[in-house]
């Protein structure tokens, strides 16, 4: 309803489920990612645009350690719209947003399958 009042139909698509296989299509498609969450977890959904080299904006103070030095730019007060609003026109504006992407990418490289089977085999090793 909000959409439809705003007129913003052609600028914010809710799109549902979308399979594995298309999933960085979807992502790389995008200009951004909002996440909404509450602190909590690390959720895939933020790592996935990551990994696809698109810009997130999350409320989640869990990925403060991994948007490192960009965390005060791509972390907004949670349920703080005008915050949100903020950082969404930041990274809008930003010339050199594509450092960002570059950064978030190389970062997410540190929760690949690789990395995490190299973890588990690592902390089962200690245990021998």
């Amino acid at each position: 309803k909000i959409i439809n009042d705003l007129n913003l139909e052609g600028a914010v698509i809710f799109e549902g489920s979308v399979p594995n296989k298309k999933v960085f299509e979807y992502y790389y498609k995008s200009g951004i990612t909002v996440n909404l969450t509450p602190t909590g977890g690390v959720d895939k959904t933020v790592l996935e645009s990551m990994a696809s080299g698109v810009p997130v904006i999350s409320s989640n103070m869990a990925f403060k350690p991994i948007f490192g030095v960009y965390a005060d730019r791509l972390i907004f007060r949670f349920g703080d719209p005008q915050d949100l609003y903020l950082k969404i026109k930041s990274l809008m504006y930003d010339k050199e947003v594509y450092m960002i992407n570059e950064y978030l990418k190389e970062k997410s490289k540190d929760f690949s399958i690789e990395n995490l089977i190299k973890k588990i085999v690592y902390e089962l090793e200690k245990i021998n």
